[in-house]
């Protein structure tokens, strides 16, 4: 079984969780337990968002640094 369809998928799966824990905890009536799960569900999807935003912008750089590269040595085998 692959999980190829949802890349990190362990940190959604926990933000699920801690929702479902929300909806357990409304429904027993602690109120303020609730909304630190919430939260806690909200926050780890947040840091998820950027990890996976600096991801990208870290591959962007790379790719434009071998392109750089492959530019200039193409410029200089064409130099001599």
């Amino acid at each position: 079984m692959s999980f190829d369809f949802l890349p990190r998928w362990k940190t959604y799966v926990a933000a699920i969780g801690l929702v479902g824990l929300t909806v357990y905890q409304l429904s027993v009536g602690d109120v303020s337990a609730a909304l630190q799960s919430l939260m806690a569900a909200l926050a780890a999807l947040g840091v998820r968002h950027a990890i996976q935003r600096s991801e990208e912008a870290a591959t962007f750089r790379h790719n434009e640094y071998v392109k750089l590269q492959l530019q200039l040595r193409k410029d200089l085998t064409n130099e001599v």
